[in-house]
């Protein structure tokens, strides 16, 4: 495979193809010898078909605007983020916006007979409705975790257990009548559920290892059982409990009145400050000078044409082509 001009790429077995997308980025790379093109991999999506290649290629990245400066960053469900520096980014809520375009096509998809066009209709319909809510997640995503990489030094983030988050809450039984339940806001939990795996911590912290590495960056990762939302910022006094609506914190010792999200965000960043004066060394895997993997590394070979991916998935390699 190779790239043959600004719209065009070329693969094995189906020849040249024109692409939406410009692909000068990657080709004035391979053509000035600064890139390596190792695979190609084409996937369908929601009636669409994409080409993406793996490559080695050599970076030079800006470092960080403010490379001493330290942030807490704490996610939330309200807003998408909270700095310690005061900032604030929305939370675009994408299947907040959608669901009752989702709930619509669900309910028509049930409706349609099986094996028929008008189901076939109505399940693209519905697939391109997920592919644009994936879309707004991971473009907020990008511009967040962009924004961190490439203005702060060192960001520190809480070790969020996501796996039990979303968990649901135990049944209660009713003692006074056998066979019977107590509410136990099973409904609220699933309404939060959804938010908080609407936000993406775990993609949040992929892309932010990452980035980081790349502008010379430093991720400091919090201790799973540190109280950054029970602490005050101020006093450093912990709440033996603070309840998810609460939504501003208050200190009864200092009387410090601020946003929940926010005091956990300063709170991180006085975590960072002091571990990286005891000398913790830093988190982050480098993707330049770290312990990135080789591109011969058997944790790096390509995956069997499609087998076990949700969508439609084949790779293709140069290596078993002619130089």
């Amino acid at each position: 495979m190779r790239v043959v001009d600004d719209r065009h790429v070329q693969l094995p077995r189906l020849g040249v193809i024109r692409t939406k997308e410009h692909t000068t980025a990657l080709s004035d790379q391979v053509v000035a010898g600064t890139a390596r093109v190792l695979s190609a991999t084409v996937k369908a999506e929601a009636g669409r078909w994409f080409v993406s290649f793996a490559c080695v290629a050599e970076r030079h990245d800006a470092l960080a605007t403010y490379p001493e400066a330290i942030v807490g960053v704490d996610l939330g469900v309200h807003h998408l983020a909270a700095l310690s520096a005061g900032e604030l980014f929305e939370n675009p809520r994408p299947v907040s916006h959608y669901a009752r375009r989702m709930a619509r096509l669900n309910r028509e998809l049930s409706r349609r007979e099986q094996g028929s066009k008008r189901r076939a209709r109505t399940k693209a319909k519905l697939a391109r409705c997920h592919r644009k809510v994936a879309n707004v997640r991971r473009d907020a995503l990008h511009k967040l975790t962009t924004h961190l990489a490439i203005t702060y030094g060192t960001v520190v983030i809480e070790d969020l257990a996501v796996r039990n988050m979303p968990a649901c809450p135990k049944p209660k039984a009713d003692p006074e009548n056998p066979g019977h339940h107590l509410e136990n806001g099973h409904a609220a939990k699933a309404g939060l559920n959804r938010s908080l795996l609407d936000t993406a911590p775990g993609e949040f912290r992929r892309q932010l290892t990452y980035k980081m590495g790349w502008h010379g960056g430093h991720l400091l990762v919090a201790d799973r059982f540190f109280p950054s939302s029970k602490k005050c910022s101020s006093c450093k006094e912990t709440k033996a409990t603070l309840f998810l609506a609460t939504r501003t914190y208050r200190c009864e010792h200092c009387g410090l009145i601020l946003d929940r999200d926010l005091n956990a965000a300063r709170n991180l960043a006085a975590y960072g400050k002091e571990h990286l004066v005891a000398g913790s060394g830093p988190e982050t895997r480098n993707g330049r000078r770290g312990d990135a993997l080789s591109p011969k590394s058997p944790r790096g070979r390509k995956r069997q044409d499609g087998s076990g991916q949700p969508a439609k998935a084949v790779t293709a390699s140069s290596q078993d082509e002619a130089p």
